[in-house]
């Protein structure tokens, strides 16, 4: 081979890997982008769900049996009562929601699953499906309906 068809081959070996390598960049930037963007509505609408089940449980001192249940009382008041000073979940609306537009209901509970507990003193578990979330908000949520359910049966006592 003469030393000129070999640089050829070499410039379009190095091409190939540029021209591969940005591909790969390229890709794999979008698919972050789109996953950043489902793990922003997922926390969206776990929120809303979270202090849906929150103001129902205000309302009534108890929580939610079914998706029935929460869907008749929809979205509630933008503002719960406090039940302790120790108040451990988000009193008003866009605290909980992080200065992010509510979701809907329906929107809501079409994509979080809520495994509902075994009797009404007993909050809600809400899971986000297989849907990626961003900054521990399954945790954060579950853990205001907890306090709050600890509130709660200690109110009732």
């Amino acid at each position: 081979m003469n030393p000129t068809t070999k640089r050829r081959v070499d410039l379009a070996i190095i091409l190939l890997f540029v021209v591969t390598g940005l591909f790969t960049l390229i890709v794999g930037w979008r698919t972050l982008s789109g996953v950043r963007e489902t793990a922003y509505e997922t926390d969206r609408r776990m929120r809303t769900l979270a202090f849906a089940v929150l103001a129902y449980a205000s309302e009534f001192g108890q929580f939610p049996m079914s998706n029935e249940e929460l869907q008749a009382f929809g979205l509630g008041p933008d503002e719960i009562a406090v039940v302790s000073s120790k108040n451990q979940w988000p009193s008003k609306r866009d605290v909980a929601q992080q200065g992010a537009a509510t979701s809907t209901l329906d929107e809501s509970i079409r994509s979080i699953l809520i495994v509902y507990g075994d009797h009404r003193g007993m909050p809600p578990y809400l899971k986000p499906d297989g849907l990626p979330t961003k900054n521990g908000t399954g945790p954060e949520v579950n853990s205001w309906l907890e306090s709050f359910g600890r509130d709660l049966s200690l109110s009732t006592k």
